[in-house]
């Protein structure tokens, strides 16, 4: 007998060879195939229908292992690392570009100014033909400002004694940049300021005059003729004291900001020099517009508030982070309460990506017919509308203090960065 099994031993080695093959038996047939569920724990490859009455040597046999089962939620998670991951290159990318557009504050001086005298005086027009007058005119303001060639333009306002001055400073990084002092209307123009060491790592800084009580008339108009007709302008940068609420000045400021910001936005994304009937303003006339060259057509001039003297803060954090929020609000709301005018009139929604952005009309209440459903949608359209352009108008708050830090004061390296996004470093 026990020469009879080393015989089959014999006979059956030369057809098993070790493999990691899944192999399964036919009980019916008693032969291996590869189609069964079946698996050997040490897989064997056996040629069919050789095993013959020895199919009983081989008696372990175990089901295949689960697959392990994909949790719940793991794309969602990779999704999140992987668009943190992005914001952190995006972060390192523009502290990079920061640091070498400020690394050398010496080499930063002021370039160019211009004073309100130097502006054409106001034409009052009689006729609405007089179109050729109203482009001689734009193109004598435009010819009054410095060219600079395409280097990118950020302005820096504010109300009298807000602190400008000091962070116009503090970002550049020398304190005697722009003299500073306690009494308001101190910056009576216009001026420009080179930073940056090379050309495509430079930027024009302007500081233009403080408005409120002690403004004049013919600082707001030139403040207002740069922004409508300047084309390398990509951020108002305006400042508010962060200890005080917004006074009246401070709402008006910013409603007429972004007032000019959407009839320039809205001038600019249409072929025609006009918008059309459909989505003007009835109220809104051809002064209001901002003709610029097309080949900025798609750039949004945007909105960023600073809150200064942080130091000025209560002591108390739950007090102090009650009076920043509170501004927070507030700007937000002033600047919401013009989107709504503007979005009733047919501005549209705005979609913006990487300093691009395009516009999209938005349907009003009217002629929605007499559903609820429709009524209900086009309010849904509407609210999304006045969120996407106050979003795309308005940045985030940024609290700066310039006492609060020996070295590099707080919130400066953020405003930097900030500047170096905005003219799309």
């Amino acid at each position: 007998m026990r020469t009879l099994q080393n015989t089959h031993r014999t006979l059956l080695r030369p057809h098993i060879t070790h493999t990691c093959d899944r192999l399964g038996f036919s009980l019916s047939s008693g032969s291996f195939s590869t189609s069964s569920s079946v698996y050997l724990p040490r897989a064997v490859t056996v040629r069919r229908n050789t095993l013959g009455p020895f199919r009983h040597c081989i008696t372990q046999h175990r089901k295949p292992p689960p697959l392990p089962s994909k949790p719940k939620g793991s794309r969602s998670r990779r999704r999140r690392k992987y668009e943190e991951q992005q914001r952190r290159q995006q972060q390192e990318k523009l502290q990079k570009a920061a640091k070498e557009v400020f690394k050398d504050p010496g080499k930063a001086s002021l370039v160019a100014n211009v004073r309100p005298a130097e502006l054409p005086p106001v034409q009052i027009r009689k006729f609405k033909e007089e179109d050729e007058d109203e482009k001689d005119v734009a193109d004598r303001i435009r010819r009054v400002f410095p060219a600079f060639g395409s280097i990118p333009e950020i302005i820096v306002t504010g109300r009298a004694n807000s602190g400008k001055s000091s962070l116009f400073n503090a970002v550049v990084g020398r304190k005697d940049m722009i003299p500073t002092s306690n009494k308001a209307g101190r910056t009576r123009r216009l001026d420009f300021y080179r930073v940056g060491p090379t050309r495509d790592r430079q930027v024009i800084l302007v500081d233009a005059p403080g408005y409120g009580e002690r403004g004049r008339p013919e600082w707001g108009r030139l403040f207002d003729e740069y922004v409508k007709y300047r084309e390398e302008l990509r951020c108002v940068f305006i400042t508010f004291n962060a200890k005080h609420a917004l006074n009246e000045y401070d709402v008006q400021m910013l409603q007429h900001l972004t007032r000019s910001l959407l009839h320039d936005f809205r001038s600019r994304m249409f072929s025609s020099p006009s918008p059309p009937s459909s989505l003007s303003s009835p109220s809104s006339s051809v002064s209001n517009s901002r003709p610029r060259s097309n080949k900025n057509k798609k750039h949004l001039v945007t909105l960023q508030p600073v809150l200064t003297k942080a130091d000025l803060l209560p002591k108390n954090q739950a007090e102090a982070r009650k009076l920043i929020q509170k501004l927070k609000t507030d700007v937000r709301e002033a600047v919401e309460e013009v989107v709504n005018d503007e979005i009733d009139a047919g501005v549209g929604s705005v979609a913006v990506s990487d300093h691009e952005a395009t516009i999209v009309p938005i349907p009003t209440l009217t002629g929605t017919g007499h559903g609820g459903g429709e009524r209900k949608d086009a309010y849904g359209n509407l609210r999304k509308g006045v969120k996407d352009i106050v979003d795309a108008i308005l940045l985030e708050p940024l609290l700066t203090s310039v006492e609060m830090s020996s070295g590099l004061p707080f919130g400066i390296e953020e405003v930097r960065r900030r500047v170096v996004k905005s003219c799309g470093m």
